[in-house]
């Protein structure tokens, strides 16, 4: 390595990109699907929550009149559920004029919305998990790993556990009260809205709440196979529809992705232009602390500085077509090379101007390896698990990332920055092989965590750092968690004597996001 240039990994999470001004939540995915967005444009006095109830009211209602129906089966209910709710808000305003062509389009757009399974699994989670749930409604990965493990291991295992015996009233009451324990206790962090009670069929002189046992039924509805059983004869079936459906919600968001990038372009500022300002204020700080022993004695006449850039991107929008903009639009940077940038899930992008002789890999949602198949390497690993295929590993060599990579990372970085990645659990695999390959534990790799310090509109200076100082310990949490979890799977590593010695030999950092000069809209 030259005296003036350092190397650089930079691992971008969706906070990159609320960052650059995208709307690209879960939630404002699920606002703009099941037609609360919409209502929103129409109508702009209507509140999310006010709209979140009425959707919460009119699905309950359903469930309870057509619980033993076939009414759930397919997703022809929520379009249903979702248009008449629109129409029962937008009919609840008075005395506002309304923009009767904005009003059509926001209607034929929800007509035009292609509902999944997997949309009924989170519509019944939007309007029904509590704000105490470990398990939070728009928690897309989670719910996925939840929702294949009670019907690709859990109720299977019920089920065929009775296989042998003589089908009688009392196997199939014992068997359904299995069932119910077992739906549970896998699904026990789920905190749900009170919707009722009746007697407990399973349990002498106890209710059993309603919440639970409708998530069940919407679940069931929408996978369970017709004749209603789980084998080994079915299950890779059942996997794989289950699999097909998410690959269809999959494009949907791809679709919302690339209409918050198109919205954000049609603005004062183009999210790439925005997104370089920020890159650009992750890296300049280093070039103003390279270390004195790495420069020429004459520096800075010997060369301006030389950044050797990696960027990992867990969004699925800013990528390696980007590359020669973000070059020419970090100022402050003379020469910037760009080693390599990947989308580790996918890119979203227009299917109509696609090259043809270029597939792009699709998003995608996915498990991670250790919740199915367990962080040990002994024997009792079961690769036969149905859920495999829902792994990122897995998704990852299905949906062909590597692909479209014109390089690997480099063999040695001086910094590994985290910017906006919640550190969660789904992706612990990823950066435990990054830690790995540049041994954090014994090199002189520096670790940063940038964090979101809050939005202080409207409070005052000693609420804003009450919040500031709130985001931090939050982030603060989830880095000790994660450097904890690597330490208990690396070789030579002491667990939580890792965090004493990143901090002992100032190579572990928390920071708030920077301030961005160009305007945000």
């Amino acid at each position: 390595m030259k005296a003036n240039e350092y190397n650089h990994l930079i691992i971008l999470g969706n906070g990159f990109d609320l960052k650059c001004g995208l709307h690209t939540t879960y939630e404002a995915f699920f606002d703009e699907r099941f037609g609360i967005e919409e209502a929103g444009e129409v109508v702009g006095t209507i509140s999310k929550s006010d709209f979140r109830k009425r959707l919460k009211e009119r699905l309950i209602q359903q469930i309870r009149e057509r619980f033993y129906s076939d009414y759930f089966n397919g997703t022809e209910f929520i379009k249903e559920i979702v248009i008449n709710t629109f129409n029962e808000n937008i009919n609840s305003v008075i005395n506002v004029a309304l923009d009767m062509d904005k009003l059509n389009e926001q209607k034929d757009k929800l007509k035009k919305t292609h509902y999944t399974k997997w949309d009924a699994i989170f519509l019944f989670a939007l309007v029904t998990l509590t704000n105490k749930s470990i398990v939070y409604w728009n928690d897309v990965e989670r719910i996925i790993y939840f929702v294949i493990t009670w019907m690709l291991k859990n109720y299977e295992k019920v089920k065929n556990s009775y296989v042998d015996e003589i089908m009688t009233y009392e196997y199939n009451e014992k068997s359904n009260a299995d069932l119910y324990l077992s739906f549970k206790q896998l699904f026990s962090d789920f905190d749900f809205e009170d919707l009722g009670n009746q007697k407990n069929k399973y349990i002498k002189n106890q209710v059993e709440p309603n919440a639970p046992r409708y998530l069940r039924l919407i679940i069931e509805k929408q996978f369970m196979p017709k004749n209603k059983w789980i084998d080994n004869k079915n299950i890779d079936n059942v996997a794989i529809e289950m699999l097909q459906s998410l690959n269809k919600f999959e494009k949907n968001f791809a679709g919302f992705i690339v209409e918050q990038i198109n919205k954000k372009n049609k603005g004062k500022v183009p999210y790439v232009d925005i997104a370089s300002e920020l890159l650009s204020s992750i890296i300049q700080p280093h070039i103003e602390m390279l270390d004195a022993r790495k420069r020429p004695e004459n520096y800075p006449s010997a060369g301006s500085p030389i950044v050797n850039l990696d960027i990992l991107n867990f969004n699925y929008s800013l990528n390696q077509n980007n590359i020669s903009r973000i070059e020419s639009r970090v100022k402050t940077i003379e020469t910037l090379k760009i080693n390599s940038f990947t989308n580790i899930h996918g890119i979203a992008t227009d299917n109509s101007k696609k090259d043809l002789n270029k597939k792009l890999p699709d998003p995608i949602f996915g498990v991670d390896s250790y919740d199915v198949l367990g962080a040990s390497r002994e024997n009792n690993t079961n690769f036969d698990d149905p859920r495999i295929i829902f792994t990122k590993s897995f998704r990852l060599m299905d949906n062909h990332i590597n692909d479209i990579r014109t390089s690997n990372f480099q063999d040695n970085v001086d910094v590994i920055t985290f910017f906006g990645h919640s550190l969660s659990h789904a992706d612990y695999s990823y950066f435990e092989s990054i830690f790995d390959k540049y041994q954090i534990f014994n090199s002189n790799v520096k670790l940063q965590f940038y964090y979101y310090p809050g939005n202080t509109k409207g409070k005052t200076k000693l609420e804003a750092q009450v919040e500031s100082k709130r985001q931090e310990r939050k982030i603060m949490k989830n880095v000790v968690e994660l450097l904890i979890s690597y330490g208990e799977t690396a070789a030579n590593v002491h667990e939580e004597n890792i965090v004493n010695k990143l901090m002992l030999e100032q190579r572990l950092s928390v920071l708030p996001y920077p301030k961005l000069y160009l305007e945000e809209e």
